[in-house]
């Protein structure tokens, strides 16, 4: 896999937009993001998001789907991880 070093502004503005985008709520009345998402994985959350706009977009969708396929919000699952994915990355400015 190929990834330029650096950060590009477009690709930091749309890997906050990422970080962003909600997944859902926990029963508690927080927000759960993809932030938190990548956080509960022990990922670096901007370097994560920075990554996924800089790969082929299908491999983005990919990626993503598969951290939201592993992820739960209060023991659910999500059940369709990859539509959640092309909407986060779609939020975010990314061409999926």
């Amino acid at each position: 896999m190929f990834t330029l070093k650096g950060c590009t502004p477009t690709v930091e503005e749309r890997a906050r937009r990422l970080l962003k985008f909600e997944l859902g709520y926990e029963a508690a009345g927080s927000t759960v993001t993809v932030a938190t998402l990548f956080g509960r994985c022990h990922v670096d959350p901007g370097e994560t998001a920075q990554h996924l706009m800089r790969i082929p977009p299908h491999d983005a969708v990919d990626h993503l789907a598969d951290w939201i396929h592993s992820f739960q919000i209060d023991g659910e699952f999500c059940p369709e991880p990859k539509a959640l994915a092309t909407a986060a990355l779609r939020h975010a400015g990314r061409a999926v």
